[in-house]
């Protein structure tokens, strides 16, 4: 077994809990200070590049969540592994309703 799998190995089943809450905290807070601080300079464009990098960041977490829950040794991790599998799913929505809300809504709403 190579040094990254054994190091990375025991956070494989939180890395949905973990990747989905990084992808979602650079969407939301990226996306929420491009659009309060700059509304007329930030482009649709720019929110929706940063939500699909945070989407493909909590699908990564998702992926290896899944992968722990379905092929780890012990009862625990795969219960851990399922829970942040759930987690990175209703993170991913959230995602999804952002790249949504980039698509549909005009630029200074407010």
């Amino acid at each position: 077994m190579s040094i990254a799998k054994r190091l990375f190995a025991p956070l494989a089943p939180w890395s949905g809990l973990l990747l989905g809450g990084i992808g979602w905290t650079a969407s939301t807070e990226i996306g929420s200070a491009r659009i309060t601080g700059h509304c007329q300079s930030t482009s649709p464009v720019l929110l929706l590049l940063i939500s699909l990098v945070g989407l493909a960041v909590a699908l990564t977490g998702g992926w290896l969540s899944y992968r722990a829950w379905r092929t780890a040794p012990g009862r625990t991790r795969q219960l851990i592994g399922l829970f942040s599998l759930i987690v990175a799913g209703g993170l991913i929505v959230a995602i999804l309703f952002h790249i949504l809300a980039a698509l549909l809504i005009p630029r200074c709403f407010a």
